[in-house]
């Protein structure tokens, strides 16, 4: 059964990714940044994973980025209308 996905959880997902790609770090560096495991990036990347905030503070302080930025990243992408 596929995993149902809000548009929050996609979106974050893109911007997640956008935001490593942008920091030029593979999956596997932010997640040893991150101190989470490698397979958890690409979870989160692909919208696989509910994220906990504590998961998503690791992650943000491993690319250096505010939850303000990310605040603003979010309100700035578009939002789909899967379901």
């Amino acid at each position: 059964m596929p995993v149902a996905r809000s548009s929050f959880q996609r979106r974050l997902a893109r911007i997640l990714r956008d935001l490593r790609e942008d920091a030029e770090l593979s999956q596997e560096e932010l997640a040893d940044r991150a101190r989470v495991h490698r397979t958890y990036i690409g979870l989160l990347e692909r919208a696989e994973r509910e994220p906990r905030l504590s998961n998503v503070a690791r992650v943000l302080t491993a690319l250096d980025v505010t939850w303000e930025e990310l605040g603003r990243r979010l309100d700035a992408a578009p939002s789909d209308r899967r379901r």
